[in-house]
């Protein structure tokens, strides 16, 4: 019989996602970390979520879901005192097995190694197994090993007793930089019944992201400047940079052919991937982007700057790996101008998405390892 456990995420913005209400962010690992805790309760395992103080009581149920708060977003307070509110909430969900997607500064790893507790780590970007592929200064990550980030994930990544990786360039740069074996388990996906033939024949080129200086959203809307006759659309949140977000904004309104759409309900999100064309990347660098997943399972090629996951794009052949501005723009035309290899790649996407992220088989994997 399976041993039910106490399982806690650390997931500070997925307070929203948890109540199903509208927000200013909704990120993939939240996405990821909010069906996998579903499907685990299902299983007969305990949920408990942390995420940031929004609103309400300071602990609450959504269903059977426990929620402890911490702190309030763009709070002020210091980094220790961040540190010293998610320690206390840790130990207040008082579970078997922590999990967190991403950098958690080394809290999780740390209190799991002094409470003897069980902690899973999974890394979302290619940055967090090698700093060297940062080559300029961005809000996000900071290549330097003595900062609070880089230490905090070098915790994470020693402490943690189970490292759960996207892709086989992250198992190999773990191995070289960490000594460190991970366990590769894809990004997973509900597969719903859409049809190529209730694709939309509009041809609109999307861009799905948080609004971060990562993920170059800026370029996206040079593109739009440069095919002037082609209807773009963004959507995506500020992640605790809402200058940036606020100035992309503004320069988008300045553009007849874009349209800036901020955050979209989780729920809706694929009328904009069913109603689109082509899905643009510009990110400097991914793990494995989940807009990726969602554009195949809708019969959309990808068309990526930089990130190409063990060059998954070309060797299935669901669209284009461009690597500079210049070359993408010529890749959309292509494209664009070519119903037939439109199709093709969308179909070869939605095989791939079919064979490899088939939620209901992955799910079996996490399954396994709690």
């Amino acid at each position: 019989m399976l041993n039910k456990k106490k399982i806690c995420f650390l997931a500070p913005t997925a307070y929203s996602l948890l109540k199903g209400k509208a927000s200013k962010n909704i990120i993939g690992p939240d996405v990821d970390q909010f069906t996998l805790a579903k499907e685990l309760l299902n299983h007969g395992h305990k949920i408990t979520f942390i995420t940031f103080y929004e609103e309400g009581p300071k602990e609450e149920f959504v269903g059977q879901i426990r929620i402890i708060k911490t702190y309030k977003p763009n709070s002020q307070i210091n980094i220790f005192s961040k540190m010293k509110c998610i320690w206390k909430a840790l130990k207040k969900s008082d579970s078997d097995i922590y999990f967190h997607y991403g950098d958690s500064l080394g809290i999780i790893s740390l209190f799991s190694y002094l409470m003897k507790k069980k902690s899973i780590y999974r890394i979302g970007s290619d940055a967090l197994v090698n700093r060297n592929i940062i080559n300029k200064k961005i809000a996000e990550f900071e290549k330097s090993k003595l900062s609070f980030k880089s230490i905090g994930n070098w915790l994470d990544i020693k402490l943690a007793d189970i490292i759960i990786l996207q892709n086989g360039y992250q198992y190999k740069e773990l191995l070289k930089n960490y000594k460190k074996k991970g366990i590769i388990i894809k990004n997973h996906i509900k597969i719903k019944n859409n049809t190529l033939e209730n694709k939309s024949k509009n041809q609109v080129i999307l861009w799905v992201g948080s609004i971060t200086e990562v993920k170059q959203p800026e370029l996206f809307i040079e593109l739009a400047k440069m095919m002037p006759k082609v209807k773009f659309q963004m959507i995506g949140g500020h992640q605790d940079n809402i200058i940036f977000y606020n100035k992309l904004k503004e320069d988008s309104k300045k553009l007849d052919n874009f349209e800036f759409l901020g955050v979209v309900p989780f729920d809706e999100i694929d009328h904009y991937f069913n109603n689109a064309t082509i899905l643009v990347n510009t990110s400097m660098f991914e793990g494995f982007p989940n807009s990726f997943i969602q554009a195949w399972m809708n019969y959309m090629p990808v068309v990526s700057l930089n990130a190409n996951p063990d060059r998954i794009i070309t060797k299935y052949k669901m669209g284009f790996h461009s690597k500079d501005l210049t070359r993408l723009k010529e890749d959309l035309e292509v494209l664009l101008n070519s119903d037939t290899l439109r199709i093709e790649m969308g179909t070869n996407g939605r095989r791939y998405i079919e064979d490899e992220h088939d939620f209901d088989k992955i799910i079996l994997e996490y399954v396994n390892i709690f």
